[in-house]
């Protein structure tokens, strides 16, 4: 029975049609998912390595996260586990910008934890959420970040609060001599987004939050690949969630939270 589920997900997340109609040999052997092995873990969990053609990929974020688990999603005691990918596809994707050791560079901190802080709570007014970003970055925090919650509401509008926040940590830094970094979050509508990170980084954000659980895995990719941004993304898990909670469908915590999220461009 599972071995008849691994064969169903080749076909389901390729040709998507009954297999026994496909008569062209080249499909069958070029775009048919393929197992390349199978294994019993323990009394009630297989696991199945498969691979699929990189060209089905088209070498695009969206499709090759459709290839990984679009429709097999649907369908419960089905999981990823973790994804092996090849030079040739990894090569189409720059991943994150910084990543953890160019993210040490960047705050100026080599070998102590980072610290991170959230500006909250929802309802506080701009000129109060940047009182609270001066206070933390005296206090040394190396990444001030605006809660998840935090968009673009009447009581904090986005500008105004990137531009008091931004002004505020840096204030702070030239006071005490640290790097402290403001992050504003600019999950919104996908078409305002590119927009409100540019903004930012012109206001003088240190980085960017995206929630791709919200606005989608590839806005964070193009923002992240935007040389005029150029900024360190934070990736937040809100709605991920559902992924990962069940251990025997959806997706590990280390493929969605991590190798999704740095093929999408996330340094953190």
């Amino acid at each position: 029975l599972a071995r008849a589920k691994a064969e169903t997900i080749c076909i389901e997340q390729t040709i998507e049609f009954p297999a026994d109609l496909i008569a062209d040999d080249d499909i069958r052997a070029k775009i048919f998912g393929q197992i390349e092995s199978f294994e019993h873990v323990d009394e009630t969990h297989f696991e199945a390595k498969i691979s699929y053609a990189v060209e089905s990929s088209g070498f695009e974020l969206t499709q090759l996260l459709n290839l990984i688990f679009g429709n097999s999603s649907i369908k419960p005691g089905i999981r990823v586990e973790r994804l092996e990918l090849p030079e040739s596809l990894l090569k189409a994707f720059k991943g994150p910008r910084f990543g953890r050791d160019g993210l040490r560079n960047y705050l100026n901190v080599e070998s102590r934890p980072l610290l991170c802080t959230a500006l909250k709570p929802m309802g506080l007014s701009s000129k109060a959420l940047a009182d609270y970003a001066y206070q933390f970055a005296l206090g040394g925090i190396d990444m001030i970040k605006d809660d998840h919650g935090l968009a673009d509401q009447s009581f904090s509008p986005f500008k105004e609060r990137v531009e008091l926040c931004s002004a505020a940590v840096a204030r702070a830094n030239a006071e005490t001599g640290f790097h402290s970094i403001y992050i504003p979050n600019i999950t919104a509508p996908a078409d305002q987004m590119l927009d409100k990170a540019r903004f930012a980084k012109k206001a003088g954000a240190g980085g960017l939050m995206i929630a791709p659980g919200l606005a989608g895995f590839d806005i964070m990719h193009q923002i992240a690949d935007d040389d005029e941004v150029a900024l360190p993304i934070l990736s937040h898990p809100a709605l991920q969630g559902s992924f990962v909670l069940n251990p025997d469908s959806g997706i590990s915590h280390h493929a969605l939270f991590g190798q999704f999220a740095r093929l999408a461009g996330a340094d953190a």
